[in-house]
């Protein structure tokens, strides 16, 4: 969808430099111009890293936003890192098949979920290869991948000496994520709170420029009236979606920053999770369309990058 609502923080920071470039009724303003917005908005004196690599993939192709965000996901995708790992393990063709077939089953959060017969007749396989199969899925990076839920991947990090962390297929892709994208949150940490602001670093605030209104009175043709019209009214709407979009990040952000205060001072290594519904009751958006709102949106919190989605109590879809 094209409401900033759904988009990454770097897509909407650049549409709406691109939308401010063209509608002659709107100027680039700055998001700390209203005392009041301080106390929401963070911004930073540089730029982020996935600022440069989106120019640096449009000036070689020449492709869209949504093209580099899709080349993005598959560059960061959880599936491809167990793929490359997979093919340099020098499995048998049964217990290759099998592997192959769990890394299909696999959601984002590394969580495995399957049938040990089906997968055996699904890839003509015998009980011996399943459970190799099993083993040696278990046995990739990062800990914790292949395992039923986040109790088991807990278990299985301690049995390897490993450092816990739930959901691990996402912190996977959110650390691979950090050069790719720009946080919607920024945490900012004193010794003993944390609190949270919405960032706007590289996003243009667009402002209706009053001036052009006072020249339709003088303007005698029509169709520059209508043009002049509709930049007016596009200019409107973008600043109610940016709005939209700000209200709904600084309801979530209140909620996982309060509820994680002791994750973010790094006092534990496991986060608490809000559900879907809660975020429903809190923001008033539909259950429906929760999960692909929340889907590229991150939160940094020091050098650390988290997207919303490991904050968020649901099944997350395998996306590959």
């Amino acid at each position: 969808m094209n409401h900033p609502l759904f988009m990454s923080q770097l897509a909407v920071a650049d549409g709406t430099t691109r939308i401010i470039e063209k509608n002659p009724v709107l100027r680039s303003g700055s998001w700390r111009e209203n005392r009041e917005d301080n106390r929401f908005f963070e911004t930073s004196m540089d730029r982020y890293e996935a600022f440069w690599n989106w120019e640096k993939f449009h000036r070689l192709t020449g492709k869209s936003m949504q093209a580099y965000e899709e080349h993005v996901r598959e560059d960061i995708s959880l599936r491809k890192h167990l793929m490359e790992q997979l093919e340099a393990s020098g499995l048998g063709s049964g217990s290759y098949r099998v592997c192959r077939y769990m890394i299909s089953k696999m959601d984002d959060a590394g969580y495995l979920d399957y049938n040990r017969e089906e997968a055996a007749n699904l890839c003509f396989a015998n009980p011996w290869d399943v459970e190799l199969a099993e083993g040696m899925v278990r046995a990739m990076d990062p800990p914790g991948v292949g395992t039923a839920n986040t109790e088991a991947a807990l278990r299985s990090q301690r049995r390897g000496g490993f450092a816990e962390i739930p959901r691990p297929g996402l912190r996977y892709r959110d650390q691979k994520a950090q050069r790719f994208v720009v946080p919607d949150i920024v945490i900012r940490r004193s010794r003993t709170y944390a609190k949270g602001y919405l960032n706007v670093t590289g996003m243009p605030m667009p402002v209706i420029d009053n001036r052009c209104r006072e020249l339709i009175p003088e303007i005698s043709d029509m169709r520059k009236i209508e043009f002049l019209s509709e930049s007016f009214e596009t200019g409107r709407q973008l600043i109610y979606d940016l709005n939209v979009r700000h209200r709904f990040l600084y309801k979530v952000m209140e909620q996982i920053v309060e509820a994680n205060q002791d994750f973010f001072l790094g006092r534990t290594t496991r986060p608490e999770e809000k559900t879907l519904l809660r975020l429903n009751r809190e923001t008033g958006i539909p259950m429906k369309y929760l999960p692909p709102i929340i889907r590229n949106k991150y939160i940094q919190c020091g050098g650390d990058f988290y997207s919303l989605e490991y904050f968020v109590a649901t099944p997350v879809i395998a996306r590959g």
